[in-house]
């Protein structure tokens, strides 16, 4: 989730020193399928709490719960009652009616009774989630700002996703999942394989990044230096593989998909680069600025024509 969006979040994540900046950077991926994951620290809060105050408010919260569970059932059987009664009106005789209309009227007033002790727990529950929400969502902004904070050794820890994914992992995201703190969640989770890693879309925005510091220092216009330096990249790369005969890892030669993909794409990553230029910003934000203007220009219709298509096929042999 960062790694594909990086480019949106990265810059004003990695620099993000309060709650509202935190949310803000996370922004873009507030309808990412996948955003109940970080749903904590999308959440606007004031609160804060420790993990024990949390354990606690947890706890009460499963109570709360609990105690709907008796006047939900009480007033399933209350409505049944009222329903039968009511259809017993129906079919009673005349000497049975006023009998049946009392008995009625009982049911009713003991239904709306049951109906009011259900609300009012249902109320309680809410207001006592809608306050363990916030107090976890103080807590995961708090200790994700505390890794990012750049007097942690420079904050160098906070510099790409896979090690902001390891901290962010144990932060609590819903009621009943287990908690740790960022650095715990960072020191287990770095330890542990993660197949996704470096994410193709992270790997094209290093190269981005890359190529941006080396035409600092070239005489060449921007847009003709990448050009050049996306030609220039290797065309095959090794990757280990697993054979899936002999479950031996393998070192196999593949095409090289970021030059691939940059070169396939390179109309519109020329139109983001000239795009990104038409907006000065500082020297180190320009890749951000690159990659964001690309996803935002291959949104829309009509991007490239298909003789752009066919000829950035052509060109990158």
């Amino acid at each position: 989730m960062l790694s594909s969006w990086w480019e949106e979040v990265g810059w004003q994540l990695t620099r993000a020193t309060t709650r509202e900046e935190l949310r803000i950077a996370l922004e873009p991926l507030k309808e990412h399928p996948n955003r109940h994951h970080i749903s904590r620290l999308l959440l606007s809060s004031s609160e804060s709490a420790t993990p024990e105050q949390i354990r606690e408010a947890r706890e009460a919260n499963g109570k709360a719960i609990t105690g709907i569970y008796e006047p939900q059932a009480l007033l399933q059987e209350c409505m049944g009652w009222v329903n039968k009664a009511e259809m017993a009106l129906g079919q009673a005789s005349p000497e049975q009616m006023e009998a049946v209309k009392a008995q009625l009227s009982r049911f009713r007033a003991d239904l709306q009774t049951v109906k009011d002790t259900y609300e009012a727990a249902c109320r309680q529950q809410r207001a006592t989630e809608k306050k363990l929400d916030q107090m976890e969502a103080g807590f995961a902004q708090d200790q994700l700002l505390m890794f990012i904070d750049k007097r942690f050794i420079k904050g160098k820890y906070a510099r790409n996703p896979k090690n902001l994914a390891d901290a962010m992992a144990g932060l609590p995201f819903a009621y009943d999942v287990r908690f740790m703190g960022a650095w715990q969640s960072y020191v287990r989770c770095s330890k542990l394989p993660c197949l996704l890693w470096p994410h193709h879309r992270f790997q094209v925005f290093e190269t981005i990044q890359s190529i941006w510091k080396k035409s600092r220092t070239s005489d060449l216009p921007p847009e003709e230096f990448f050009y050049q330096e996306i030609m220039a990249l290797q065309k095959t790369v090794v990757r280990k593989t697993v054979d899936p005969v002999t479950k031996e890892p393998e070192l196999n030669k593949v095409e090289n998909g970021v030059r691939s993909y940059l070169l396939d794409n390179w109309p519109i990553w020329s139109r983001a680069i000239r795009k990104s230029l038409e907006s000065p910003v500082e020297s180190e934000r320009m890749p951000f600025m690159i990659g964001s203007n690309f996803t935002k220009i291959q949104r829309e219709p009509q991007t490239t024509t298909l003789a752009d298509l066919v000829l950035g096929r052509y060109e990158r042999h």
